[in-house]
């Protein structure tokens, strides 16, 4: 069935496991630990293979348990003649996965954060957000902190006010947002295994100690966003030099890993900009947003990569000068004009929640940010798709570190094949994805405010196919 056609799917689900069985032999998502892969090759109702599946699904249902919740999910002509909203309100994807309402992983994910992990990176290689993904580093919860806000790079990040700053927690993340949080982060692993991806595991930092230099001092984060801190393009990897001075060790966390990969290999180049000082008159708290250009700073997810094109947005976590030093490493690296850098100016968040590019010509943008127009002169010609409002998070009084919009942070699996991954309680965007020919797969992931990350902010993708 070629991809955007309608179909109806029965949705089968006990606890943590959800099926799809219907016109499409196998179609849905196990997203607490195991996923059933659309079957894309074998999708020709015409085909013995479909029809033998078919089969065997429908025996399968005649056994299961009466403890199972069966639900319909009606097709996109279906939704629209009933009155189903378009943009998905209704929709049986999936539960809400709140913490009070979670069903426990069949399997208990292992604490040493190695299980499931592949051993040693294989190929360093990735130009856009879209290719297929062959291998991948996914973050680690553990031993993450919440950071006092009287730095003045968080709060240039952040933006809290004086009044607020006195009623933010600080201190060690709650034991058990670390412990739902690997739960959700072994179904994760699953998931990609599921897709053939190679995983790797970040190496988990013991946060709680503060970072010092003789001109100041910061409480660390986490290493569960590892996307923040190295920037990858084809073979050339770069050690981001973060503004926020509580992050200034937390690419350690993929080190061993790319040292690992530099003994057996002489196929991937590892460079860094000058180590920022990060000075007091580096950040302005008198304007809305943004850095001043006294060194080269970014956060490598403000940067949006499209083959021979990068977009980088200038805000709080980025300035001109590091857009500058990435466009003189590139043209080093690759030639002159081989890779061009563009500069936006739209939001003060990652622009990984701005603009998400899902396939070569087609992005998700946010509508809070992105109102008419092109975002960059290289997006121009693209197919900009405005992305619903999302559904709200709860961060259960612990302190967010994002908005609402983290849902919008999905991770591309395969551009070409429509498959991405999605926080499972985004049904409107789930349902529009599916309207637009997108074959969307909802996974858990409760935490993503109170982490400030979602499903492309936790992972790094080492190895996608696409050239330049």
């Amino acid at each position: 069935m070629p991809c955007g056609a309608e179909m109806e799917v029965t949705v089968v689900r006990v606890g943590p496991v959800a099926l799809g069985l219907p016109s499409l032999p196998v179609f849905g998502t196990l997203t607490k630990g195991l996923v059933v892969r659309p079957l894309t090759r074998f999708d020709n109702p015409r085909s013995p293979v479909y029809e033998l599946v078919g089969r065997l699904a429908a025996c399968a249902v005649a056994f299961l348990p009466s403890s199972m919740e069966v639900v319909s999910m009606p097709s996109p002509a279906q939704s629209a003649a009933t009155g189903v909203d378009a943009a998905g309100a209704g929709t049986p994807w999936l539960s809400s996965g709140e913490r009070s309402a979670s069903a426990p992983l069949a399997r208990k994910p292992d604490r040493s954060g190695a299980k499931r992990a592949d051993e040693g990176i294989e190929r360093i290689w990735s130009v856009n957000e879209w290719g297929r993904l062959y291998e991948v580093i996914v973050g680690d919860p553990r031993g993450g902190f919440l950071p006092s806000m009287r730095d003045i790079s968080q709060r240039s990040f952040d933006r809290v006010s004086e009044e607020d700053l006195s009623k933010l927690r600080t201190g060690s993340m709650p034991e058990w947002v670390v412990e739902e949080t690997l739960e959700d982060l072994e179904g994760l692993v699953g998931v990609l295994h599921s897709h053939g991806v190679r995983v790797h595991r970040a190496q988990p930092l013991d946060c709680t100690l503060p970072v010092e230099t003789p001109a100041w001092q910061a409480d660390q984060e986490t290493s569960i966003n590892i996307r923040d801190l190295t920037l990858i393009h084809g073979d050339l990897v770069i050690d981001a030099p973060s503004p926020t001075r509580g992050r200034y060790w937390e690419g350690f966390a993929v080190r061993e890993l790319f040292d690992d990969y530099r003994r057996r290999s002489d196929h991937a180049w590892f460079v860094a900009p000058p180590r920022p000082r990060l000075p007091d008159c580096a950040y302005d708290l008198a304007r809305p947003q943004g850095i001043r250009e006294v060194e080269p700073l970014f956060d490598a997810s403000n940067c949006v990569r499209l083959g021979r094109d990068i977009v980088i947005d200038i805000n709080n976590t980025a300035n001109r000068a590091g857009a500058r030093w990435i466009q003189q490493t590139l043209d080093r690296h690759f030639g002159t004009n081989a890779v061009k850098v563009h500069c936006a100016s739209l939001s003060s968040d990652h622009l990984d929640v701005v603009v998400v590019p899902l396939c070569e010509g087609r992005a998700l943008v946010n509508p809070q940010y992105v109102k008419s127009g092109p975002v960059a002169d290289c997006l121009a010609g693209w197919d900009l798709i405005a992305a619903p409002e999302m559904v709200a998070q709860s961060f259960h009084a612990v302190r967010d570190k994002a908005s609402d919009w983290i849902g919008m942070n999905l991770l591309v699996l395969d551009g070409e094949e429509k498959t991405v991954l999605v926080e499972e309680r985004q049904t409107p965007l789930l349902h529009l994805l599916a309207l637009r020919g997108f074959r969307p797969a909802p996974v858990r992931w409760r935490h993503g405010r109170i982490w400030g990350g979602g499903f492309h902010c936790i992972t790094l993708d080492v190895h996608r196919a696409g050239g330049l």
